[in-house]
């Protein structure tokens, strides 16, 4: 069993046994070949969604973040991204529906990352 099948059955267990509650995940995107990244979007929205479950997770990865903004949307999600960047020393903020963001992300070809 590769680590990409051992994270998303976590990710399955945690979100659907989490009810009520919050979930934070660091590098959602970790062990994940970026075509598996669809599944484990899927799985995240459809169990928080089914258990209300409030998610909280972090990426360096694009195509995440395009993946979870596409599929989001189709599921009527109320999401947001936390875009954080450093400007001249200081930290700098943007939070974002996920149909600016993907607004955003397709008109100025914005890297979300930071």
């Amino acid at each position: 069993m590769g680590d990409g099948f051992k994270f998303l059955s976590m990710i399955a267990f945690l979100v659907s046994s989490t009810k009520n509650g919050y979930l934070l995940i660091d590098s959602v995107e970790a062990f994940h070949h970026p075509k598996s990244l669809e599944v484990t979007t899927e799985t995240l929205i459809k169990g928080a969604k089914e258990n209300n479950v409030q998610v909280f997770l972090t990426t360096h990865s694009l195509e995440f973040i395009d993946t979870i903004l596409e599929y989001g949307m189709e599921e009527s999600v109320n999401g947001r991204i936390i875009y954080i960047k450093q400007e001249k020393g200081e930290l700098v903020h943007s939070i974002e529906t996920f149909e600016n963001a993907k607004e955003i992300r397709e008109i100025l070809g914005i890297d979300l990352r930071g």
